[in-house]
């Protein structure tokens, strides 16, 4: 499940900056099926509840990994931390709000 979920993010990452805050416009069948695939990929994310801030975070991990930038936290100490993120960002939606 880790290596789907850091699949998807990367992809995420990886599309946003060509999308852009209105997207673009959808005029080849590669695009949207390139549109579809962020569609997917968004549903992979859903359970981690992103804010604006968050997918941030998450697009800077995408490019400096898909440029091969020195990452600034180490995977091997924070991958195994991304399903309890998750997992408590699943239970804080849940919770009554008032």
């Amino acid at each position: 499940m880790l290596k789907a979920v850091a699949t998807s993010i990367a992809i995420v990452l990886i599309l946003t900056p060509v999308v852009g805050a209105a997207g673009p416009e959808l005029k080849t069948d590669e695009q949207k099926t390139l549109y579809a695939l962020g569609l997917v990929i968004a549903r992979n994310l859903a359970s981690f509840n992103l804010t604006k801030a968050d997918l941030e975070v998450v697009e800077a991990g995408i490019t400096d990994g898909t440029l091969k930038a020195k990452p600034k936290a180490d995977l091997e100490t924070w991958g195994p931390k991304i399903q309890g993120l998750a997992a408590a960002s699943r239970a804080r939606s849940k919770r009554p709000r008032g």
